[in-house]
């Protein structure tokens, strides 16, 4: 079977690692980098490899590593535009009058939407890995897939999980449970997935229900939760006696190394 090859000569090229090329020709075989060549350096060769393939010349170009999108909501893409309603005065009635309402809204082909539309922006501007928060309560069951195929369709590497929270009651609580333990046991050996075990913010969460995810998560798989995003989380960690959501994370035993905590704004050093 002929390979297909196409060359991209550009005017560098820093692979991530301390290399940089001037003049650089990129050989892409069958979608995957397989050389890169200076034009400056080994003229009789990319003179050689030229004649056989497809080429682009983008002479101001720069060629990087994929980004990484290292904390997103690919479910918030379709919220532009949409009309504000109610007190949006602090970060609960934002929670409560706008995403929280945005998610309940969300079905499967919208979830799916919601990925495309994100993938289709990262790509665009150079991100190709994403690490998703999601959360969609009305259709937790297979909803990560749904992401998963969309991010797929534009071959972006993804670690995806589900916001788990008391916030919709103990029967989503269960099901977003064992949509982030499936996904994740189903891609532990995939090539451009991995699933992590979501969390939403730690104020969202009772003692009983961090007590069985410190049982239920197992010790390898690592969380993406969000810790301190406002105040208020610092607070109800500090009213139940701990020093903060971090600490409380911690001492209840949810905590897993390698874990992702966003934003963590108002913790101490």
């Amino acid at each position: 079977m002929t390979q297909r090859t196409r060359i991209f000569s550009v005017a560098g090229l820093y692979d991530g690692a301390g290399r940089f090329v001037e003049e650089a020709d990129v050989h892409i075989v069958d979608g995957v980098v397989a050389r890169v060549l200076s034009r400056k350096d080994d003229r009789d060769e990319c003179a050689r490899l030229h004649a056989d393939a497809e080429r682009f010349v983008v002479p101001n170009g720069l060629v990087l590593p994929g980004l990484v999108n290292s904390h997103h909501h690919a479910y918030s893409a379709l919220a532009r535009g949409m009309p504000l309603r109610g007190d949006l005065s602090d970060f609960p009635h934002v929670l409560e009058n706008l995403w929280w309402r945005l998610d309940r809204a969300l079905d499967l082909e919208a979830v799916r939407l919601c990925g495309l539309v994100t993938a289709i922006e990262c790509v665009r501007r150079g991100c190709t890995a994403i690490v998703d928060h999601h959360a969609s309560p009305s259709c937790v069951g297979g909803s990560l897939d749904a992401l998963a195929g969309a991010f797929g369709a534009l071959s972006m590497t993804a670690a995806l999980c589900f916001e788990t929270s008391d916030r919709n009651g103990p029967a989503v609580f269960e099901e977003s449970v064992a949509e982030n333990l499936d996904f994740a046991a189903r891609h532990r050996a995939h090539e451009r997935l991995r699933g992590l075990f979501g969390l939403h913010a730690s104020f969202t969460l009772s003692h009983a229900s961090l007590a069985l995810l410190a049982k239920a998560v197992p010790d390898d798989l690592p969380l993406h939760a969000h810790v301190a995003e406002d105040r208020c989380d610092l607070a109800h960690a500090r009213a139940e006696g701990f020093t903060g959501p971090l600490d409380r994370l911690a001492k209840l035993g949810v905590l897993r190394r390698g874990s992702l905590l966003a934003h963590c704004v108002p913790l101490a050093d």
